[in-house]
């Protein structure tokens, strides 16, 4: 990796965790070159603007969800497949108890910054709809049903998330958790 990309990696990761972390209006550019180890002055070499920056962080949570989408789909048919879904947020229950959902959190931070889409910060929930409602039509599912059951798992999920947040008590998400997986196994 050259060293142009490898500070510009740095970058967008330290915006990315901070921005999960302390949210955006604290995740100022001089703290995030800051953590990344790299002066101020030089964070516009890297990206044009603050709003680039913001759009490179959801442009790498996009990928981030859809990572976690392909890796439930390897298992071997679609009910596993949304069970290996959820357990992802089972899993990062204590960070996301801690932090928020690193992608439903991130556009709900991102919907008060100007020139963020709403194509572009809704971009990770909808990469899990559009994933979900794939599987719920293979289960079986009209269109229109597989449409409200990818909502319902999605809106769950994030309802639990924020409660989980809000709260600071992981085992909220963990039993919606199980619930959806109770649910999803009866399809």
């Amino acid at each position: 990796m050259s060293r142009i990309s490898d500070k510009r990696v740095r970058l967008l990761q330290a915006a990315s965790r901070l921005i999960h972390e302390v949210g955006l209006p604290n995740a100022t550019l001089a703290r995030i070159a800051h953590e990344a180890g790299i002066p101020l002055g030089n964070v516009y070499y890297y990206f044009r603007s603050k709003e680039e920056l913001w759009r490179a962080v959801l442009d790498s949570r996009t990928e981030q969800i859809r990572d976690v989408l392909d890796r439930a789909a390897t298992t071997p048919e679609p009910k596993s497949q949304l069970i290996a879904f959820t357990e992802y947020f089972r899993e990062a229950g204590d960070d996301i108890a801690r932090f928020g959902c690193p992608f439903g959190g991130l556009g709900h931070e991102m919907s008060r910054e100007a020139g963020v889409s709403r194509d572009l910060r809704s971009a990770p929930l909808a990469e899990m709809l559009t994933w979900t409602e794939g599987r719920f039509t293979t289960l079986g599912a009209p269109k229109k049903d597989a449409r409200r059951q990818a909502g319902h798992l999605v809106a769950a999920i994030q309802g639990a998330s924020l409660l989980a947040h809000s709260l600071g008590d992981p085992k909220i998400l963990r039993r919606e958790i199980r619930v959806l997986q109770r649910w999803i196994e009866t399809l």
